[in-house]
């Protein structure tokens, strides 16, 4: 199942969140946006993202949610860096749960700077 799409107003900036196809392979593709959402259905891996940047900065936030039967788990391409602090997240496991996880690319990597977890909406 795939979200549907959403704009999201933010004083006067406006972000449109960009569905991903559910898949065992989770692909964001930096070049249609920075803000995705996914439905896992089962066992996911976050793959490396498409169009990472050469140099430079570049983020993006991944909406990430339960399906009706909950429990999924989503593991992460070793492009993907995580801090002592902010380790790599647990998903929420309640069925319908929300968890939002923010990326920034920095010297090749793209490092989780920030992490929500556990809405129930």
């Amino acid at each position: 199942m795939t979200p549907a799409l959403h704009l999201v107003e933010v004083g006067a900036a406006r972000t449109l969140t960009v569905p991903i196809a559910d898949s065992p392979q989770i692909v964001v593709d930096t070049a249609a946006g920075s803000d995705f959402a996914v439905t896992l259905a089962g066992h996911r891996t976050l793959a490396a993202p498409l169009h990472s940047p050469a140099t430079g900065s570049q983020a993006f936030t991944l909406w990430v949610s339960q399906d009706a039967t909950g429990g999924r788990a989503l593991a992460f391409d070793p492009v993907f860096a995580f801090s002592t602090m902010l380790a790599a997240p647990v998903l929420s496991p309640a069925p319908a749960a929300l968890d939002v996880l923010a990326f920034r690319w920095h010297a090749g990597r793209w490092l989780l700077v920030g992490a929500n977890q556990g809405f129930n909406l």
